[in-house]
């Protein structure tokens, strides 16, 4: 998922519902996005794709933590007292980060 791209309150309920409906047999994976058109096409610079996935990456890590309401905002979502309506199969599931040129991905594992 390129956590960037997306809202992390629906990143959040995706993957508790995929961790559902596969029994907790799911992995969540992040990354900023690699692909320069991917970002243009919807408004974001590359330069602010790596700051954004350690930002949103805190954002979801609260939300799948689900340790009580959540507000946060930037300048591509606005989050007030939000909460999944979800929760994991278990006690959790493996989310894994994505590093290909950047210190970005190994410092948010």
């Amino acid at each position: 998922m390129s956590l960037p791209y997306h809202n992390p309150l629906w990143v959040a309920d995706r993957a508790f519902f995929a961790d559902q409906l596969t029994r907790g047999r799911f992995m969540l994976g992040l990354g900023p996005g690699a692909l320069p058109g991917d970002a243009a096409m919807i408004g974001i610079s590359i330069e602010e794709q790596r700051a954004a996935l350690e930002k949103d990456t805190d954002v979801l890590m609260r939300l799948l933590r689900a340790e009580g309401p959540v507000s946060h905002e930037t300048s591509r979502y606005k989050l007030f007292e939000a909460e999944s309506q979800y929760r994991p199969y278990r006690d959790g599931f493996d989310i894994t980060v994505a590093a290909i040129a950047s210190p970005t991905g190994p410092r948010i594992a």
